[in-house]
């Protein structure tokens, strides 16, 4: 028997000194924990009802990878959160307490509240990770109370002084953020965020992503302010720009050489060129796979164009057009859309328009006659100068293409 004991109080013992050995990771968790904890106080406070929410927050992201592999309960990442006010540990497999007397000692002391829920978290972690029970877990823990302590406050100190490590970052906002984790943040009682939050966030997101980078802010939040809070508006214009590398091939270049009103008409312009591209593949592909993607694809780059210049009328008759064969009254829709746009060109004074809008705005005007006469002979003697399609589209505005699209839409 007293062998048996011995043996048990040995092998019990060892378990204990290679789960300190292991500890290395509480300082690492303590750490972590509190950098998310910075980031989400700083970026998105006003997502959390209360304390218990965020900490039970920064405890998910700190330990995703247990609770999305289902080894670790929300749940209880949520009851240490709760407990942690009162310096103790209250969770179902673990009836021991953090301290004899939490509240006093919270209160003589002045002990952050994430000191306490940070022993939980890692009580929680070492407890799913480890064979060693909970009493000697949390044992340990608290006995390393001091270092964890003043590891958070060197923590809370190096996140003033430059910030969260770049992955930390990434991890948090993406969490916050990505539809991925939509669950998990309902679960929680995170509340949503406002589309001017997530417009805010995408941002400052956006500005530091590789060739936008290189681009004027001003002119990013210039085409973000345009969408009105229509996030999913300047997703698809991100979406779009980079899939077709117009970042890097055109808006860099463009946005570098010209003032912030005269890009967003360049933008425009490359996007509603990059529309009618797909467009015309989409006529001539084989499959309605392919027809259907070239279409997708083109009615975002009309979109986005849009986005870009509201006054970038070819962009309307893109969508017209697109919609035309496939969808009566959404072609019908874009093409009083068209209208609208070309009526609020027309009656915006000059002076308010950019360069790009003032030509768009000229080329409504109906064409002089003796211009009329060049083309005409041009096209008697020298009908290769001339645009495809051009004979059977002679004289016509883009608001004359327009009303033939409604009537024929109208009488089919």
């Amino acid at each position: 028997m007293w062998v048996f004991f011995t043996t048990t109080i040995l092998l019990v013992s060892i378990g204990v000194v290679l789960f300190l050995r292991k500890m290395n990771t509480y300082v690492l968790i303590a750490r972590n924990t509190t950098y998310i904890h910075e980031i989400l106080s700083a970026e998105f406070k006003s997502r959390f009802p209360n304390q218990d929410v965020l900490l039970a927050t920064c405890g998910v992201i700190d330990a995703r990878k247990y609770v999305m592999s289902g080894s670790l309960a929300v749940h209880h990442i949520a009851t240490a959160a709760l407990t942690s006010e009162f310096g103790s540990c209250h969770l179902d497999f673990m009836n021991v307490g953090m301290s004899v007397n939490p509240t006093r000692e919270l209160l003589i002391h002045d002990t952050p509240r994430i000191l306490y829920f940070a022993m939980q978290l890692e009580a929680l972690i070492f407890h799913v990770d480890t064979n060693v029970p909970p009493q000697h877990i949390l044992s340990a823990i608290k006995s390393k109370r001091c270092l964890i302590e003043k590891e958070i406050r060197k923590t809370q100190h190096k996140y003033k002084a430059r910030g969260a490590p770049p992955w930390l970052n990434a991890e948090t906002y993406a969490f916050m953020n990505e539809q991925a984790f939509a669950g998990l943040r309902d679960e929680l009682g995170i509340i949503p965020s406002t589309p001017g939050e997530q417009l805010d966030d995408l941002f400052q997101e956006l500005i530091q992503h590789k060739y936008w980078k290189k681009i004027n802010p001003d002119i990013i939040k210039s085409i973000f302010n345009n969408a009105k809070g229509d996030v999913d508006a300047v997703k698809r214009f991100i979406s779009i720009s980079e899939l077709h590398n117009s970042v890097a091939n055109n808006f860099v270049k463009l946005a570098n050489e010209e003032p912030r009103e005269i890009a967003m008409w360049s933008f425009a312009i490359t996007l509603y060129r990059l529309g009618s591209e797909l467009l015309k593949h989409g006529s001539s592909a084989e499959t309605h796979e392919e027809v259907k993607f070239f279409g997708v694809q083109a009615e975002a780059a009309f979109m986005s164009s849009i986005l870009c210049d509201s006054f970038c009328l070819e962009s309307y008759f893109g969508i017209a057009c697109l919609f035309a064969p496939i969808n009566k009254d959404v072609s019908l829709e874009w093409c009083a859309k068209y209208k609208e746009a070309e009526d609020k060109l027309l009656n915006t004074p000059n002076e308010e328009l950019n360069t790009g809008q003032l030509a768009e705005k000229n080329n409504l005007v109906p064409e002089p006659e003796e211009f009329r006469n060049i083309l005409s002979l041009i096209a008697e003697k020298a009908p290769h100068f001339l645009p495809d399609g051009w004979e059977e589209n002679e004289g016509k505005s883009l608001r004359d293409k327009i009303n033939e699209i409604e009537a024929e839409l109208l009488e089919a």
